[in-house]
């Protein structure tokens, strides 16, 4: 029924809201309820794909938000030290190489830093390409501790297969 549809869109709407409410807390002020919420909703992002739960549950704890309102916005230069690994959770970006090749990133794709401590430096220019893009961010630091607590689990599960 209508109704229903209607219940339906609604639902994702405030869980988009809620999975928002949730990246906008500063990490220290995010409930277990919260880092569920993110769980839910970071397994259907294809960066976090081959996470197991436990780096997951890592990473929506410490994860931050930040959003580029205006399309044709630069996030990152050619040549800027990366200081964090980044998730697109909404809109597309562009990165624009020096060989005047592009390449286009879109939700759930993920750009940055490696687990490494090595600083890491962006090939290409990065713009939006619409209003409101979205990510989530997580500092090098973070990113490094995490993946490598994770990583012996990962060999296990890696070997398993």
């Amino acid at each position: 029924s209508d109704e229903e549809d209607l219940a339906e869109s609604s639902d994702s709407l405030t869980v988009r809201d809620t999975v928002r409410d949730c990246l906008e807390k500063d990490p220290t002020d995010r409930s277990e309820e919260d880092i569920e919420i993110l769980l839910e909703f970071t397994q259907h992002l294809k960066a976090f794909t081959n996470m197991t739960l436990a780096v997951r549950r890592a990473l929506c704890s410490v994860m931050v938000f930040a959003v580029v309102e205006r399309a044709g916005t630069i996030v990152m230069n050619d040549g800027e030290e990366l200081d964090s690994w980044s998730v697109l959770i909404n809109g597309h970006v562009d990165i624009e190489y020096s060989n005047g090749q592009t390449e286009q990133l879109h939700i759930g794709d993920s750009f940055g830093i490696l687990p490494t401590m090595e600083k890491l430096y962006h090939r290409g220019v990065m713009r939006t390409k619409c209003d409101d893009c979205q990510f989530v961010c997580i500092t090098q630091t973070d990113y490094y501790r995490i993946q490598h607590q994770g990583q012996e689990a990962m060999q296990r599960h890696v070997n398993a297969e």
